[in-house]
C-alpha cells in the first residue's frame, strides 16, 4: 500500500491559514433546506427520497452515519452530472471527479437546540464540484447549479424553508488545502491495485457485502465504460471508524457522510484524510483537528481493508 507523504512538522504552527488566491466568489460546504417538526428521523428521511425521485434524482443509499439513530445521509445521483464526470476522468492536476458522483443530503435532529425538529440540509453541489472538477468546473458549473436549485427547492419544500448556507466559507476550492504541508485533492492515496477494472470493483462490491473492518456500503456508482466507479463507506468501528471521531466535529455536518473510495482502472484510491475531511469541516481550527489527529491514518487503514483481498 502506498500513502503519499504530505505533512511537515511545521503544520501544526500555522493553523487556519489558506494560501491560495481566490478564483470564484466563497462558497460553503452545505445548505439548511428546511426543518421539519412533528416527524422522526426516519420518517422525514423516507419523504427525502420520495421527493427526490419525484424530481428526477436517482436515490443510491442510505444510513445513519456513525450509527448514530438521531441522523441519516441520504445519496443520490443526478444524470447530467455522471455524465460530466464521465467525460472528465481527470483533472489537469491528477484528481479525480468521480468522487463526487454522489450528491448527500442530510436529516438530523439535535434535540437539545431544535426540540423535536429535524434538519434537512444537503452538500451544495458548487462547493463540492469546485474541489473535484478544479480548473475545468466551468464545464460543469451550470449542470451543479442546476441541482443546487433543485434540491433547495424541493428539500425547502418539507417543512419550514431556512435556505441558510453554512459550514465555513472557502474561496479558493479547486486549490484547495486546509494549511501549508497539507494535502491537496489530487494527494490521493493508493490502496490497491489489480489486474483488471472488473476485478478491483468486484473485491471492493465484495468486501462491503461481508462487512469487512466493520464496515457497510452505502452506495455504489460504476461507470464500467470509462473504467470508474466510487462506493460510499459506512464506517462503523468504534476504535477506527466514524464513531470515534465524527462525534467530535461538528454533527449537523451529516452530509459529509459517508467517506469514498473510487475504483479507477485497475486501481483503488481514496482522498486523503486530512483532505477529505478539512473540506468537510473548512471552518473548525488545527485545535479541534488535533483532537482526531488519528482518523487520517485510522480511515486509511479501514478502507485498505475494504479495498484489498481477503
Amino acid at each position: 500500500m502506498r500513502t503519499n507523504a504530505i505533512i511537515g512538522k511545521g503544520a501544526a504552527l500555522l493553523a487556519g491559514v489558506l494560501l491560495a488566491a481566490p478564483v470564484l466568489a466563497a462558497s460553503q460546504p452545505y445548505t439548511s433546506a428546511s426543518k421539519v417538526s412533528g416527524a422522526g428521523v426516519d420518517e422525514v428521511a423516507s419523504d427525502v427520497k420520495t421527493a427526490l425521485e419525484d424530481v428526477g434524482l436517482e436515490v443510491q443509499g442510505s444510513y445513519h452515519p456513525a450509527g448514530q439513530a438521531n441522523m441519516v445521509s441520504v445519496v443520490v445521483t443526478d444524470s447530467r452530472l455522471l455524465k460530466a464526470i464521465a467525460q472528465l476522468r481527470e483533472t489537469t492536476k491528477g484528481g479525480y471527479p468521480i468522487f463526487g458522483a454522489g450528491i448527500r443530503v442530510g436529516v438530523y435532529q439535535d434535540t437539545e437546540a431544535d426540540g423535536d425538529q429535524v434538519e434537512v440540509s444537503f452538500a451544495n453541489p458548487t462547493y463540492w464540484y469546485q474541489a473535484y472538477f478544479q480548473d475545468a468546473y466551468q464545464q460543469v458549473a451550470s449542470e451543479a447549479e442546476r441541482v443546487e436549485g433543485t434540491l433547495m427547492e424541493t428539500l425547502g419544500g418539507l417543512g419550514e424553508k431556512t435556505g441558510e448556507p453554512f459550514g465555513g466559507e472557502v474561496d479558493d476550492l479547486a486549490g484547495y488545502h486546509y494549511m501549508v504541508f497539507m494535502p491537496y485533492f489530487e494527494d490521493h492515496i493508493e490502496l490497491a491495485s489489480y489486474d483488471s477494472f472488473q476485478k478491483a470493483v468486484r473485491t471492493v462490491r465484495a468486501n462491503l457485502n461481508r462487512g469487512v473492518a466493520n464496515t457497510e456500503r452505502v452506495y455504489q456508482v460504476v461507470l464500467p465504460e470509462k473504467a470508474m466507479a466510487v462506493f460510499g463507506v459506512g464506517m462503523l468501528d468504534k476504535e477506527k471508524g466514524t464513531p470515534f471521531w465524527f462525534p467530535k466535529l461538528i454533527q449537523r455536518h451529516v452530509a459529509a457522510l459517508p467517506y469514498e473510495i473510487a475504483v479507477m482502472g485497475n486501481d483503488v484510491y481514496m482522498l486523503h484524510g486530512r483532505y477529505r475531511i478539512a473540506l468537510a469541516w473548512p471552518k473548525l481550527t488545527m485545535a479541534t483537528f488535533s483532537n482526531i489527529m488519528d482518523a487520517p491514518s485510522d480511515t486509511e487503514t479501514v478502507l485498505g481493508e475494504v479495498a484489498s483481498p481477503q
